[in-house]
């Protein structure tokens, strides 16, 4: 069971990594042409909502489908159940955009039935402590992407089977220890740095007076230049190769 949520949540920081990577990148090479980009990843760990996880989430890609999909099909006639099957239809497409498989259609759908029981709920508007709520977004989209990597609808409910310890699936096992001795610094690092850490320490420095600032502003210059370092290491040494999914993803980063 621990195996596969430790699967789950590698697939979670890869995806997140990927995409908001790329959109960091979209955004530096149009800045360099004179171009304005919008930010397309805002920390959608911090999402209190699944709405609000699409619209911090890939905004680029819910955005055009809403308006060249959902849209035009709503106008045709205003009518409740019309606008539910048109939001139907654009998220099986949004799944199908991501990737023609089974899987990515379950995907889609799941987010659907999400968003329409938050709204039919009223759940924006609720009572709900902040972290309650971002961890329900996080276990919740957490599930959803087991669906997007699994493959199809029988692998899906095996590795649900599996993270919930069915199948007499043990709790762990060595290979379960082997990956969090070899891998917990990744984990560690990469779920700390899905927070507006960068941001937080920017405007501290801007904030900061004279000496303070100055010196601030050098060594934050001096920390991205040691993480460009490394990820130029990374790539030469061969521990990392840009997929053919990730490539896809750059190039629909140019409708933002």
């Amino acid at each position: 069971a621990i195996t596969a949520l430790l699967g789950l949540l590698g697939f979670a920081l890869q995806i997140y990594y990927q995409l908001s990577g790329i959109s960091d990148l979209v955004i530096g090479l149009g800045a360099m042409s004179g171009f304005e980009i919008a930010e397309n990843f805002n920390y959608p760990i911090a999402a209190t909502s699944v709405s609000d996880f699409w619209t911090r989430s890939y905004s680029s890609l819910t955005g055009w489908f809403a308006e060249y999909v959902r849209e035009p099909l709503n106008a045709r006639k205003f009518n409740i159940d019309r606008q539910v099957r048109n939001s139907l239809v654009m998220w099986i497409l949004i799944g199908l955009w991501i990737e023609p498989s089974l899987s990515s259609v379950i995907f889609g759908a799941i987010s659907f039935v999400l968003i329409l029981v938050e709204e039919m709920a009223d759940f924006e508007t609720r009572k709900i402590r902040t972290p309650i709520r971002r961890f329900y977004v996080l276990l919740i989209m957490l599930f959803s992407l087991s669906a997007l990597r699994s493959g199809g609808i029988y692998p899906f409910s095996l590795f649900v089977t599996n993270l919930f310890g069915g199948g007499k699936n043990g709790f762990s096992n060595e290979t379960t220890w082997m990956f969090l001795r070899e891998y917990w610094m990744y984990f560690a690092v990469g779920f700390v740095f899905m927070f507006p850490i960068a941001p937080w320490v920017r405007g501290k420095i801007a904030g900061a007076g004279g000496f303070v600032k100055a010196v601030g502003g050098v060594l934050y210059a001096v920390g991205i230049v040691a993480l460009l370092a490394l990820a130029v290491m990374s790539i030469i040494r061969g521990s990392f190769s840009p997929t053919l999914w990730t490539e896809f993803h750059f190039w629909s980063m140019l409708y933002v």
